[in-house]
């Protein structure tokens, strides 16, 4: 193991966002750090063909702009002026409920489109055809723009990953050379703007827990953690997660279609950037 030179490296006093239902939103078509992502898929049936289609989230929208039908969007892209332009074919996920969607995404074409900056924040005004007035528009906050997953452009191999391809990865962490990694926990966020690198967000499974402390989530005595040190978790109430850059040197193994990845932080790191999530 490698020495760990300051608590959490580039994450020292970084909070993770505190999100209820993932209301605060962060880029997702977007491609992770030096390994390059979107929100989670979405699986349903494609209208046209009936056949289950993953759906990637590119925006959502925020409110009506004018009278005329305009919805302003957030972009949760990377790819924005290449997924907001005219003449493009997009699919929208209506909103029903506070906590429901629509069954099927609905394909509405752009009629036309351009880009604001309000306080330091891009935005895209949409025109699309189905949408003519004020009070249609703002009916649509809160609903999402889709793409489907394989019209996303291809990556560079092993280097590169999609957020969304991340999210479910089980997590194994390596124990050194000669020995079988063990489980850590399973990948359930992705945030980006912490520093040099992308950071997974790892909700530590119970064996894992198990190992450090005789009571696991709820605590007691601290029992090893990584590296044989003692690290009860933080005290409370909510599921106990640890940070860990997303680093080619830290996250050596990416199997998205075996749906794992095996880390090998720094000696201490787990330790020191365990955290309890907000319920």
């Amino acid at each position: 193991m490698r020495a760990l030179g300051s608590r959490c490296g580039g994450l020292r006093g970084m909070r993770p966002a505190e999100v209820s239902g993932r209301t605060t939103l962060r880029p997702r078509d977007r491609v992770v750090g030096s390994l390059r992502g979107c929100r989670a898929t979405l699986e349903g049936p494609s209208p046209a063909s009936g056949v289950d289609t993953k759906w990637v989230e590119v925006g959502v929208v925020t409110g009506a702009h004018g009278l005329r039908g305009e919805i302003r969007v957030k972009p949760l892209t990377d790819s924005a002026d290449e997924r907001f332009r005219a003449g493009k074919k997009s699919w929208l996920k209506r909103r029903t409920t506070i906590f429901e969607d629509s069954a099927e995404p609905e394909q509405m074409s752009i009629e036309f489109v351009r880009n604001v900056t309000t306080r330091g924040k891009l935005a895209y005004l949409l025109k699309l055809d189905s949408v003519s007035s004020r009070e249609e528009a703002e009916d649509m906050k809160g609903h999402t723009l889709l793409v489907k997953a394989d019209e996303r452009e291809e990556l560079d191999g092993d280097a590169e990953f999609y957020v969304q391809d991340l999210f479910g990865l089980q997590v194994r962490l390596r124990q050194g050379v000669r020995e079988e990694p063990i489980e850590l926990g399973t990948v359930v966020d992705v945030y980006d703007g912490t520093g040099v690198h992308d950071t997974l967000d790892i909700e530590v499974c119970e064996s894992y827990l198990q190992s450090v402390l005789p009571g696991g989530s709820e605590g007691g005595e601290g029992g090893k953690g990584q590296g044989g040190k003692r690290r009860a978790p933080p005290k409370g109430k909510g599921k106990v997660c640890v940070l860990v850059p997303f680093a080619r040197e830290i996250v050596p193994v990416v199997d998205t279609e075996g749906g794992f990845c095996e880390i090998d932080p720094p000696e201490g790191l787990i330790e020191a950037c365990l955290y309890r999530k907000k319920r």
